[in-house]
């Protein structure tokens, strides 16, 4: 299953959501990279205009948004590396295409800091690197029309740079879950 840009854009278009669809799928990585403790009512916080309104969302559109949650946390985990960003597809301009993968770079930061469960300072070096970069296209704003045609290709090695670096950054956190994990059983069984 996938989820398609223009119907979830239709779709957040109805719920009061702060955010782009790409910045909303960055948001919902991020905490699903990050977040062991996560669950929909969690992630939905972060995505709406105001945290009560998550009570008032029908029922179905709670499902829905928990099937895209499930997906995408699915996706992070498959060993076929089968992860994709959820952002406009080649037909939209250059510019708002890059300013897509901006925004999904935010938000994946966002959601990655919000659960406060990943030590940053403990993430192995190219991590950090990772993350640096991810700010550093989180700041792109595209606003003047862009014909280079290297341009192109430049946002396609972005685009598969990103998807990467999310995947990488998953597998890290996961690992350093996994050491946390261990250690404190360690200490408990000596203690």
């Amino acid at each position: 299953m996938q989820f398609n840009y223009y119907e979830l854009e239709n779709y957040l278009g109805t719920l009061p959501v702060v955010m782009s669809v790409s910045e909303c799928h960055g948001v919902l990585t991020g905490l699903a990279a990050a977040g062991k403790s996560i669950n929909q009512h969690n992630w939905c916080e972060h995505i709406l205009e105001d945290h009560a309104h998550y009570e008032h969302i029908k029922d179905a559109d709670k499902e829905t948004l928990a099937e895209w949650y499930a997906l995408t946390a699915a996706q992070l985990g498959a060993a076929d590396l089968s992860f994709t960003m959820c952002l406009p597809d080649d037909e939209q301009a250059l510019k708002d295409r890059l300013n897509a993968v901006a925004d999904w770079c935010h938000g994946f930061l966002y959601g990655l800091a919000a659960t406060g469960d990943v030590d940053f300072k403990t993430l192995p070096a190219e991590a950090s690197e990772s993350l640096s970069d991810l700010g550093e296209i989180g700041k792109i704003d595209a606003v003047a029309s862009i014909d280079d045609g290297e341009a192109e290709s430049d946002l396609m090695e972005i685009i598969e740079y990103v998807r990467m670096a999310a995947l990488s950054l998953y597998d890290d956190i996961q690992a350093q879950f996994t050491i946390h994990a261990t250690t404190d059983f360690l200490d408990e069984t000596v203690h």
